[in-house]
């Protein structure tokens, strides 16, 4: 199975020079926790999830005009669509995150999640691919059934 095979292909992003605020309202509005950050040319540059604004916005009492590139991820891990979905479950694994990027030629088409791999029902890959982010996250891994 490919990449763009499991890809959820409607994504929203926001850019760099955009305040975190908007970023967050961006995300209630849609009820995402995961947004890719643009350049001015539409050129991924990282990541911003809500995560990201908790610890690294709230937490530390960052002003509300604080723009997302300051606290975006980056380098952003990512995947291509023609990709074997078990090469990017790999990446994902190594680094410890639960959604990825698809692009083509730099710009963001698509993001594949642990959801879609879960529901693709792959569970030996999505159950490494659970605990490496519950992991990173410091919470003990869930177990899949």
């Amino acid at each position: 199975m490919h990449c763009k095979d499991l890809m959820t292909s409607t994504v929203w992003t926001c850019a760099e020079s955009d305040s975190v605020v908007d970023c967050a309202r961006l995300m209630a509005a849609r009820g995402i926790g995961f947004v890719p950050v643009e350049d001015e040319r539409g050129v991924l540059r990282g990541v911003i999830t809500d995560r990201d604004l908790a610890t690294r916005v709230l937490a530390p009492g960052r002003p509300s005009d604080t723009r997302v590139g300051a606290v975006m991820t980056h380098p952003v891990v990512t995947c291509t669509g023609g990709e074997e979905l078990r090469d990017a479950e790999e990446r994902m694994k190594e680094a410890g995150v639960s959604r990825i990027p698809v692009v083509v030629e730099g710009r963001c088409i698509g993001v594949v999640s642990l959801v879609e791999i879960l529901r693709a029902d792959e569970p030996p890959s999505a159950d490494q691919l659970m605990r490496a982010a519950a992991a990173r996250n410091g919470k003990p891994p869930p177990a899949l059934r």
